[in-house]
């Protein structure tokens, strides 16, 4: 259970304060569990860049890869599918729920400012 049970002689502002930090760790630990299953996935490449970072909603992940694999012509649609086949079956629903956006793009596409 994340919610702090009430009668539980903690008191209500600790009890919150450690359900809260409870959050942030399961959080950290569903983005290195995506960032793994990618990078030691089909986005192996030593030039393949994986992100995984938070995104703006509370508890909500934000992934972002860089790769030659996307070729050009591709959808947005094709790519996004082509990251989500490489997590999907490996995270329960409770943790995949947590993924708001995937972004894949090919190397030639990125302009840095």
């Amino acid at each position: 259970q994340i919610l702090p049970r009430s009668g539980s002689g903690e008191p209500e502002l600790q009890r919150w304060a450690r359900c809260l930090e409870d959050l942030s760790m399961a959080c950290e630990k569903v983005k290195r569990k995506i960032y793994h299953l990618l990078k030691d996935g089909y986005f192996n490449d030593e030039k393949d860049f994986v992100d995984v970072s938070d995104g703006t909603a509370q508890e909500s992940i934000h992934i972002v890869v860089v790769s030659r694999k996307f070729k050009p012509g591709m959808t947005s649609d094709e790519r996004g599918d082509i990251i989500d086949n490489q997590i999907w079956g490996h995270l329960p629903l409770e943790e995949w729920g947590r993924v708001f956006l995937t972004i894949g793009r090919h190397p030639e596409e990125v302009h840095i400012l």
